[in-house]
């Protein structure tokens, strides 16, 4: 590949383009049984799934784009001499899943997406996790991402 597509920038251009394209395909999943009579609704956990990798993929995008902003700031401030960026820390901080693919020790995307799944599956077990919005669980998702938008405001 040419040497130019592998820098830093274009790096994380890309996974936030995978991610923001993850988010689109399963918001396009999950209100197909809307648009369509056929339905994964039916099964259940084929629905609290598809919410799961919703969630997943909407905090990743958000996470991604926290990395965006922490390799700007990073480039302007202290990294100005330096080539590469660390993309171990890039990849464990936005998408975790992809990080444990490098033997990377991370927990916090996948830590919140599960604690809020163990969370759900125990104290609002409905079908497809119905009314999932109106729980205070839905903080562990929320909360990292509007902290993360906070800081990148900052």
């Amino acid at each position: 590949m040419n040497r130019s597509l592998k820098c830093s920038r274009l790096q994380v251009h890309r996974n936030l383009s995978i991610a923001l394209l993850l988010n689109l395909i399963l918001l396009i999943v999950s209100s197909s049984p809307v648009l369509t009579d056929s339905s994964y609704k039916h099964t259940e956990w084929l629905c609290k799934g598809v919410l799961t990798l919703q969630m997943y993929s909407s905090l990743s995008s958000i996470n991604w784009m926290f990395v965006e902003g922490l390799l700007l700031h990073s480039r302007v401030t202290v990294h100005i001499f330096k080539k590469d960026a660390p993309f171990k820390l890039y990849y464990c901080i936005a998408w975790d899943l992809l990080a444990t693919l490098f033997s990377i020790p991370t927990v916090f995307p996948a830590l919140c997406i599960g604690l809020w799944c163990l969370l759900m599956a125990y104290h609002h077990n409905t079908h497809c996790w119905s009314g999932y919005g109106g729980q205070q669980y839905i903080w562990l998702i929320t909360g990292p991402m509007i902290a993360a938008l906070l800081v990148s405001l900052i």
